[in-house]
């Protein structure tokens, strides 16, 4: 079984930000459905397990992007995103991460009626569908060289 943890700016179980694509796949296993876009980016898609991996082609196709939907049974912090709303999940991130403050939380909404909160420092946006979380979308924070930390 695949460990689930979602670990912000890092990675996913045993995805880590910067890896290939096929490293990610001999960790992950092959993807159901893989896209290559005019531009050189390529997304993996997971539609059973609810996981895309996204590895653009602006950074050499390494994996920067991760989003994973309920199914997915991914865990933040010990505790399972997509039972929490809103505010539960800001409480969550500010009792880790203690440099936040509210102006690092922006509230978004999109045409389909989706509600997005955006974490800029953290990279991190929580899609909300009836006030709880449907998908979380996480990006590597990388270090003055480009490394993810």
């Amino acid at each position: 079984m695949i460990q689930n943890t979602i670990e912000l700016g890092k990675g996913f179980g045993p995805l880590r930000f910067g890896h290939g694509i096929e490293p990610s796949q001999d960790l992950f296993g092959p993807a159901d459905e893989r896209f290559e876009y005019n531009d050189g980016d390529i997304h993996l898609r997971y539609w059973q397990r609810g996981v895309y991996l996204f590895f653009p082609a602006a950074s050499g196709n390494v994996l920067k992007g991760i989003e994973v939907e309920r199914r997915s049974g991914g865990i933040l912090l010990g505790a399972s995103p997509f039972e929490l709303e809103r505010e539960s999940i800001i409480k969550l991130l500010n009792n880790h991460y203690k440099i936040l403050t509210p102006e690092d939380f922006a509230v978004r909404h999109n045409e389909n009626g989706e509600t997005e909160l955006f974490v800029p420092r953290l990279l991190v946006s929580f899609f909300f569908d009836d006030n709880t979380v449907s998908s979380v979308n996480w990006s590597s924070l990388n270090d003055s060289e480009g490394e993810p930390l």
